[in-house]
């Protein structure tokens, strides 16, 4: 095939016309407009001068480069998109305590590296960090209604608490960490009582999957928390309790499945709290449970609540 004849070929390429082949090379104007781009003509050179190889694998190199090409503006090649790697990503990274026995308005717990937590580190920019605290007062509750939450870092929190129930919770996604935090509820009442944080990794930027759910449990030896519905697959299910008549903390047994850390239970001047937790791979209804080795009875109040996996 020579090379007028295989032009004429690429002219009924339509659009793709662009593609010729000339004896030599392609013009200037040729070449602006192909940026550049130029087929390879394989020459032998021979004596003092040198002749085109006319075989049939060049032809079908030529056939290859220029359908390549048009397939290729058709269907550029896109990359498969990224994938998140799924799973749970949600991990502990401490719990802290503060057993307040006298009476306050004001209940604060320090986070980080100058109080006893359990990791003994400044709270991180990213984490979640949940702040559970009872009083038994009553009268008000809702979202925060007598109830303020805020921290020495500035961060931003939202807060809930229960009349019925007689406590309530906080949580906030740091913006601001590295350094020791102090986190104060304050609060319509008068009492004490325990304040327990947790501080998680992984969590989604909304975290709190659903609403919290609060339940009190008449005097027993055993507790069956409130019962909690989630709605996202990877979520971390917290379940904490509490009362002011009896300090608890030594006896108190975790429920199947949850974790409770030697830093989420206090105890002393008559009260005490804890809070367990797990992760879940599913939605589903969870209800905590816990229990007493003592043949003391208790009143608690109960919260569950689950947040989202980032």
């Amino acid at each position: 095939m020579d090379a007028e004849r295989f032009n004429q070929s690429c002219d009924r390429l339509g659009p793709f016309n662009k593609w010729r082949v000339k004896h030599r090379r392609f013009s200037s104007d040729e070449r602006s407009q192909l940026g550049r781009v130029q087929l390879v003509r394989i020459e032998h050179h021979a004596g003092g001068g040198h002749s085109e190889l006319e075989s049939d694998a060049v032809k079908r190199f030529i056939w290859f480069l220029l359908i390549g090409s048009a397939v290729g503006q058709l269907y550029p090649y896109e990359p498969p998109a990224p994938t998140s790697g799924g799973g749970n990503h949600l991990a502990f990274v401490q719990a802290c305590n503060h057993n307040i026995t006298t009476s306050t308005s004001t209940l604060t717990i320090n986070i980080g590296t100058t109080v006893i937590c359990s990791a003994s580190s400044n709270p991180v920019a990213g984490h979640l960090v949940f702040v559970y605290f009872s009083n038994l007062s009553t009268g008000i509750s809702g979202a925060c209604p007598g109830v303020g939450c805020a921290d020495t870092l500035a961060n931003t929190w939202t807060c809930v608490y229960d009349a019925t129930n007689g406590s309530g919770y906080c949580y906030s996604i740091l913006t601001t960490g590295g350094s020791a935090d102090t986190f104060t509820a304050t609060t319509a009442f008068n009492a004490g009582g325990p304040v327990i944080s947790l501080e998680l990794s992984g969590a989604n930027a909304t975290p709190l999957d659903g609403s919290a759910v609060f339940l009190q449990v008449a005097t027993a030896t055993s507790w069956t928390m409130a019962s909690k519905t989630t709605t996202n697959t990877n979520d971390v299910v917290i379940g904490c309790l509490s009362n002011v008549s009896v300090s608890q903390t030594s006896l108190f047994t975790v429920g199947s499945g949850y974790t409770l850390n030697s830093d989420a239970k206090i105890s002393g001047g008559g009260q005490s709290g804890m809070c367990e937790y797990k992760t879940v791979t599913s939605t589903g209804t969870y209800a905590p449970t816990a229990s007493s080795a003592s043949s003391t009875t208790m009143t608690v109040n109960t919260i569950t609540l689950a947040f989202k996996s980032s």
